[in-house]
């Protein structure tokens, strides 16, 4: 079924479903990734379109970016 869901929203929601999973905080998550605070906070509301940088979350909880990204 289509959804107007954009692209980042569902980046975000997904980011944020596995970080609150790890039972980590965005600032332990933007440590562990080399990102900081605010991007991750930007990409869980779904304010980030994701990019390269943002791509280093997907990195981490281990999914292969092709596979990841046909999941939008």
């Amino acid at each position: 079924m289509y959804t107007s869901e954009t692209i980042p929203n569902k980046f975000g929601k997904l980011i944020k479903f596995l970080r609150e999973f790890k039972e980590m905080t965005q600032e332990q998550l933007a440590s562990a990734t080399g990102l900081t605070s605010k991007q991750i906070e930007d990409a869980e509301s779904g304010n980030e379109i994701p990019t390269l940088d943002l791509m280093q979350l997907v990195d981490y909880f281990g999914f292969d970016s092709e596979r990841f990204l046909k999941l939008f």
